[in-house]
């Protein structure tokens, strides 16, 4: 017996898909969390920046604290009480440091205070940081 395909025996499945409301929203929950991971990065790298300069910034302070222990090393006279400003380049940026050396109650010590400033396109940023130290005779 010979079985006959009539139009009877053919099913039509209907096609089930994303109604326009649920794509419209998960587009809108897409560019929220799309928005949100963009912010994040910018904030990352704003972070990073600051870092960086602060990092310098101190390593600058660090270097000139360095050179007037280095420069009182062996002298028989404490450090002269001065006030200055001194242009450093590190990291190939231009650096201002303040140098502030003050009076303590013991005659062969000295308050050594240090502000540092970026100066970026002629422009004064800061103070990035800043460090008291004492030196001493020895």
């Amino acid at each position: 017996m010979a079985r006959s395909h009539g139009i009877s025996a053919i099913r039509f499945v209907k096609a089930r898909g994303f109604s326009l409301l649920e794509l419209m929203v998960a587009l809108a929950i897409l560019a929220i969390v799309a928005t949100s991971v963009y912010s994040r990065g910018g904030d990352a790298a704003v972070q990073l920046h600051g870092l960086e300069r602060r990092t310098l910034g101190h390593w600058v302070m660090l270097n000139h604290l360095t050179k007037i222990r280095l420069e009182q090393r062996g002298k028989d006279t404490p450090i002269r009480l001065s006030s200055l400003r001194e242009r450093k380049i590190l990291g190939d940026r231009v650096w201002e440091v303040d140098t502030e050396i003050r009076q303590t109650t013991h005659p062969w010590v000295r308050r050594v205070e240090l502000v540092v400033y970026l100066i970026d396109d002629g422009v004064e940023v800061g103070p990035v940081d800043r460090i008291t130290a004492f030196v001493g005779r020895y």
